[in-house]
């Protein structure tokens, strides 16, 4: 099967997308909720092939949407910010808008080598919380029974 490449360019009240058809960029926004989703679902379904979407991790702001887009069948694969960044500079795109960002992240998506990602999963977040939560009492033990550990060595002795 055929797909577009799409690219998202996420923030935390809208997300800017691009799809390239015959290389050419079209271009919209959406908001970045439930209804910005749906919305985005029904423009996308306007075009004649489904869409393989690349965007890039934006801490929390991007996960809803990922989940949006898992439940709904569209392939997305979530880059990390700095490999984007770079892949981006290297095909010469030299702009910082949304705009730009999603088409650049649209052009990653042609590239090939496209790899599904799958959203994170609560019971994955909860665990990691507590790995954190673990290792933050103890890091805050350890310095509790000597405060100068970590400390430069002048403030430690003199």
């Amino acid at each position: 099967m055929e797909f577009l490449p799409a690219g998202i360019d996420v923030s935390k009240l809208w997300f800017d997308v691009v799809v390239l058809v015959a290389g050419k960029p079209y271009h919209s926004r959406f908001d970045n909720d439930g209804n910005g989703f749906e919305a985005f679902g029904t423009w996308l379904k306007s075009f004649p092939q489904p869409a393989r979407i690349c965007l890039e991790a934006t801490g929390v702001y991007h996960r809803e949407l990922v989940s949006w887009l898992w439940e709904a069948g569209i392939e997305v694969q979530v880059l990390n910010a700095y490999r984007a960044k770079q892949l981006s500079k290297g095909m010469g795109f030299q702009g910082k808008d949304d705009r730009t960002d999603a088409q650049a992240l649209a052009q990653i998506a042609g590239l090939g080598g496209f790899k599904r990602s799958e959203p994170v999963r609560n019971e994955q977040m909860e665990a990691l919380r507590e790995v954190t939560a673990h290792s933050t009492t103890q890091v805050r033990d350890r310095q509790a029974k000597n405060p100068l550990e970590g400390a430069p060595s002048q403030l430690a002795y003199g």
